[in-house]
């Protein structure tokens, strides 16, 4: 008997929280995906789902709620219960773009419990071949020498790439005029065309219309240099110390979720993260596994809500 009372005791002591963790999950985990069905961060969160479903011995089910720049999807998870069973996988860099440039009915600092961020979207300049330089030096160079002359695309006003050429604009000293296009599509064949001449955009496709002479890549916009195209420098190296830009991916829980919860949901997602089969899909679509916890996850918001807001009162932008 007490034997028995020792062992019953000593359950009673026991954290509930923690109890809880190691039985975690012990039904299907919703995975929202704030973006169309289909697009890049729907095809990479199937397929870490998928993977995270083995982990879990639980199904994932992705979930999308496109909609208002991700804030359709935001506000589904700021509804949701906070016991771990429904995440989100959205683009940080555009939460907190529309932070800044809407009003969301939700704090993106205050009302989510961030889990962890999982890679680095770098960004590439592209400029068309017409343009006669092969470095940003010289870009800068010919823009000073060519006032009025260069066009710089975006995927819409407020964008990443956007800001990334306002920025440019501002710690060059230049004025490349921005153009917005409805899409990436739209406004990489404008670059092909030279009705712009240069732009900011992920790897992937200006990457292959590089190898086919249609562009020329000049850098990343990222601290270190890209596995994928270690031939190109970053801003940094090419004088511009504080040109440092990009988006990423980060995994968000409702607010109140326990934190034992979050540490298992973080552990399970970078042990994904690791699987060589995902690490070749970020490579194929041009991105950089990185993996940063809760609170890295969060600094790095902190950092670009300053970074952004700084670049958008300076270019006075508004939304759409």
């Amino acid at each position: 008997m007490k034997l028995r009372s020792l062992i019953f005791a000593a359950a009673l002591a026991l954290p509930w929280g923690s109890a809880f963790a190691q039985e975690f999950p012990t039904k299907p985990v919703t995975m929202i995906v704030p973006y169309a069905a289909g697009g890049p961060t729907d095809v990479l969160a199937r397929a870490i789902a998928d993977k995270l479903a083995t982990t879990f011995r639980q199904e994932v089910i992705v979930e999308n709620r496109a909609g208002a720049a991700a804030i359709v999807g935001m506000t589904a998870l700021q509804q949701a219960a906070p016991d771990g069973y429904t995440i989100l996988l959205g683009a940080g860099a555009t939460n907190v773009i529309a932070t800044l440039l809407q009003d969301p009915p939700y704090n993106i600092l205050e009302d989510f419990q961030p889990v962890g961020y999982i890679n680095d979207t770098p960004l590439v300049l592209a400029i068309h071949p017409s343009v006669p330089v092969n470095s940003v030096q010289e870009l800068i160079q010919y823009a000073k020498d060519n006032p009025g002359k260069l066009n710089g695309y975006s995927t819409g006003t407020g964008t990443t790439n956007h800001l990334a050429l306002e920025m440019f604009n501002s710690q060059a000293g230049i004025k490349v005029q921005h153009v917005p296009y409805n899409g990436g599509a739209a406004a990489v064949k404008a670059l092909v065309a030279n009705e712009v001449q240069l732009g900011f955009d992920g790897l992937i496709l200006p990457l292959g219309l590089s190898k086919r002479g249609e562009v020329k890549l000049l850098a990343v916009t990222t601290e270190q240099r890209v596995p994928v195209t270690p031939e190109l420098p970053t801003f940094v190296e090419s004088g511009l110390p504080e040109f440092v830009v990009g988006s990423w991916y980060g995994f968000y829980a409702p607010k109140g979720t326990p934190q034992d919860i979050v540490d298992k949901l973080y552990a399970s997602i970078s042990e994904v993260m690791t699987m060589p089969e995902i690490e070749q899909q970020f490579d194929e679509l041009g991105l950089v596994v990185r993996v940063g916890d809760a609170a890295e996850m969060q600094q790095r918001t902190l950092n670009e809500l300053d970074q952004f807001k700084k670049v958008i009162e300076a270019a006075n932008i508004e939304p759409n």
